[in-house]
């Protein structure tokens, strides 16, 4: 956890590798075998071979596992990836 408070989830999941923009979703995929959604302000995590059913016990655990708000996630995953696309340059 950073001094702002807020977790950054490279530390948590690894390499953030990928995200794309939906309809009203904003999509990642973490380390390849994790899809972290964020939709209309529910946030969840499920794996790629995870039917759609479970992915609110998903998001529970991830809640609980991150202990922070949605906002604060986003705003680690932006950042992560900001800091990515600077490394590519």
């Amino acid at each position: 956890m950073n001094k702002h408070g807020i977790i950054d989830l490279c530390s948590v999941f690894g390499k953030v590798e990928t995200f794309a923009f939906g309809h009203n979703e904003l999509v990642f995929s973490v380390n390849g075998s994790m899809v972290l959604v964020q939709n209309r302000n529910e946030l969840f995590v499920r794996d790629y071979e995870s039917s759609s059913n479970s992915k609110h016990f998903c998001g529970r655990s991830f809640k609980k596992l991150v202990n922070t708000s949605t906002s604060c996630v986003l705003y680690s995953i932006r950042k992560a990836l900001q800091m990515r696309k600077q490394e590519a340059i």
